[in-house]
């Protein structure tokens, strides 16, 4: 995933990209990128239009939380938009009523790197992703 990641978006990749990938390659990649951090056992799985994610979540000390999440995807104006679906902490289903706001807050976290891309194509299907656009 490492190698498609710099061949699509390092500082030598060409102008236009194409990104395709699998569950695997993302559970894999997201498990090695967050070693350490407060996210354990990572696993992500497409589905037509979007994403689902399972993990732990390491909240303080050995306090532990199991989550899933699903989000939807859409292209606007050259842009991914992310739409929280689904949110579930543990045995507390996050209410639909703060999935707009969580929305909001995942697409403002991705709004830096959002800038530099001109997305053309995403295409989510069961069990892989391909995201084609311009840098």
């Amino acid at each position: 995933m490492q190698n498609k990641l710099l061949a699509n978006f390092g500082e030598r990749a060409p102008r236009q990209f194409r990104l395709t990938t699998d569950d695997v390659e993302v559970t894999s990649y997201l498990a090695i990128q967050t070693a350490g951090s407060n996210l354990d056992a990572p696993q992500v799985w497409f589905i037509k239009g979007g994403a689902c994610m399972t993990g732990v979540l390491l909240v303080i000390g050995p306090l532990r939380s199991t989550f899933s999440a699903r989000v939807a995807t859409q292209v606007e104006d050259g842009q991914v938009q992310l739409r929280v679906e689904h949110l579930r902490l543990g045995r507390w289903t996050v209410p639909e009523s703060l999935n707009g706001m969580l929305s909001r807050i995942a697409d403002e976290t991705l709004q830096d790197a959002r800038q530099s891309f001109r997305i053309t194509e995403l295409e989510i299907e069961p069990g892989r992703f391909t995201v084609a656009g311009t840098r």
